[in-house]
C-alpha cells in the first residue's frame, strides 16, 4: 500500500519492505469442544528508503495507514457473517 500510495503523492521511495508478527494463542480440546483461539496483536515493521523529507514519510505512513482495510477491519471489530453448507444445503452453525 505505500509505494503504490507514494507514487500518487510522487513521493519518491527507493525501498520499502514491511515484517509484520501476529502474536495467536489456542487453548482447550476438540474433542471436549472447548477449543478456543485469539490475537494478543501485531506488530508491523515498516522499512523504508527516500530522499524525501522525514515529515513527507510519516505523512505517506499515516495516510497508508489510515488507507490499509486489514488494519482499519481489525481495529475496528467488524462483524463477520458466516454461511455454511453441507452436500449443498444450509448447515446450520452455533454463533
Amino acid at each position: 500500500m505505500a509505494a503504490s500510495l507514494a507514487r500518487r503523492l510522487r513521493l519518491p521511495l527507493t525501498k520499502a519492505s514491511v515484517r509484520v508478527r501476529g502474536h495467536f494463542w489456542r487453548e482447550g480440546s476438540a474433542l471436549a469442544g472447548t477449543l478456543q483461539a485469539g490475537c494478543d496483536g501485531f506488530e508491523v515493521e515498516l522499512e523504508l528508503e527516500s530522499p524525501a523529507p522525514p515529515a513527507e514519510v510519516a505523512r505517506l505512513v499515516a495516510l497508508a495507514r489510515a488507507a490499509c482495510y486489514v488494519e482499519q477491519a481489525l481495529k475496528a471489530a467488524v462483524p463477520v457473517a458466516l454461511r455454511a453448507s453441507l452436500n449443498g444445503q444450509p448447515l446450520p452453525t452455533a454463533p
